[in-house]
């Protein structure tokens, strides 16, 4: 779903280059698309919050274009978002014959070309912030399944050689750390005293 969202997001942005006579048409379209960043993104960050890979773990494997498109592509949508702020001082709207943009509730008289480019630079505004977190899903849902299927490997904990030439079942698989007061001398003389302490 993310993939196709994607697709369907980067469409309507390119068209928003075309000529400004499919402007209503396409805003309708990037409006429809914007609830829908919700039900995509949403669940992928509880996807991650409940695997519990770090970022920067989910993320290995990749080519190192995808790092390249995928920073080109959120420094674009940044871009654009200032650009199609200044470009529209307010929402194209319609009231029969009349064209304006509302400023805050502020009419500013317009033309029906002037009123059709305001909708192509809202569908813009808008499908620049869709494109982004929908190819944002779309590579978190992929590197999950990468990495549950096994396709991806990451280390999750700090290797133990005993651990690893005998491998305990997965829940044992852990490698914790103790943080103490006492010294490590201490540390060594308890843990070789066999006697259990009184409070067990």
């Amino acid at each position: 779903m993310a993939v196709l969202t994607t697709a369907a997001a980067l469409g309507v942005h390119l068209s928003s280059y075309g000529p400004d006579e499919i402007g209503p048409s396409l805003i309708n379209v990037a409006l429809a698309l914007f609830p829908v960043v919700f039900l995509i993104f949403g669940p992928v960050i509880v996807a991650v919050g409940l695997t519990r890979i770090p970022l920067d773990k989910l993320f290995t494997g990749l080519p190192a274009y995808v790092y390249i498109v995928g920073g080109a592509v959120a420094a674009y949508v940044f871009v654009d978002f200032f650009a199609m702020v200044q470009l529209l001082p307010g929402e194209p709207e319609q009231d029969g014959a009349n064209f304006y943009f509302n400023n805050k509730g502020s009419l500013i008289p317009i033309s029906a070309d002037t009123y059709r480019m305001g909708l192509m630079h809202a569908a813009r505004l808008f499908s620049g912030h869709e494109l982004f977190f929908f190819g944002y899903a779309a590579l978190i849902g992929h590197q999950i399944d990468a990495i549950s299927s096994g396709r991806i490997t990451i280390d999750l904990v700090p290797h133990d050689d005993a651990m690893e030439r005998s491998p305990l079942p997965y829940p044992l698989q852990r490698v914790v750390t103790l943080r103490t007061a006492l010294t490590p001398e201490a540390c060594a003389a308890r843990m070789m005293d066999p006697r259990l302490p009184r409070s067990f």
